[in-house]
């Protein structure tokens, strides 16, 4: 059974956010995933290969995040948020197949379910700061 595309970002905003609390070396447990989010072995094994080409990306996207919200060090920001925009700016600047509206929209629907309302413009703010950005001749990835 295929997983719906909102639902597969919320399973990979999970795993991006327990990654977050992970001691050096603990294995993200496939069977936790299906038990706990109530998933199949293959849906995990998907969103965990995403988790980790997200993960390649971190300093990058780490980076966007830091020169969008200049007033802020990024280990200020929740874990919530910052992993919310890390998923969403990874399908805005490298997912083709993504709409970048379609990942900014998304971002806020995270940022709504799992996190407080003063979080969702905060997200929103961001994301549209980084997606005029990269609409710039100027602005690289």
């Amino acid at each position: 059974m295929s997983l719906p595309r909102n639902k597969f970002r919320e399973l990979v905003f999970q795993m991006l956010y327990r990654y977050h609390f992970l001691e050096q070396g603990e294995e993200n447990d496939e069977g936790f995933y299906m038990a706990a989010l109530k998933t199949t072995k293959s849906n995990v094994r998907l969103a965990k290969a995403y988790v980790e080409q997200i993960l390649l990306k971190l300093p990058e996207l780490d980076k966007h995040i830091k020169e969008a919200c200049s007033n802020y060090d990024l280990e200020r920001i929740q874990s919530v948020e910052v992993n919310v925009l890390r998923l969403s700016l990874y399908e805005i600047l490298y997912e083709k197949d993504v709409p970048e509206k379609v990942a900014i929209a998304e971002g806020i629907r995270l940022a709504k379910k799992f996190s407080v309302k003063d979080a969702i413009p905060f997200v929103n703010a961001i994301l549209d700061q980084v997606y005029k950005n990269k609409s710039n001749p100027v602005y690289t990835v």
